[in-house]
């Protein structure tokens, strides 16, 4: 499989994951905070819905290439 297919596949499996745990926890995402160490943005959230522990707060880290994602790392 051509990178560009693994690329168009990996998003559409992202936003069906989205999609699905949206529609399972209702939950709402508001950003706290943003920070940038060692050339990845740091992005700590407060995730507030419908799941045992609500609200919790989460960092999600993020390694860009140009203008696209090569990396996301979701830590609690």
């Amino acid at each position: 499989m051509k990178m560009k297919r693994i690329g168009v596949w990996l998003r559409a499996e992202i936003k069906k994951w989205k999609a699905e745990t949206k529609k399972k926890y209702q939950h709402t995402v508001d950003p706290l905070n943003v920070s940038e160490k060692d050339g990845r943005f740091i992005v700590t959230n407060r995730l507030t819905g419908n799941f045992p522990g609500s609200p919790i707060e989460l960092e999600f880290v993020f390694t860009l290439d140009g203008d696209k994602i090569v990396s996301l790392e979701i830590l609690s």
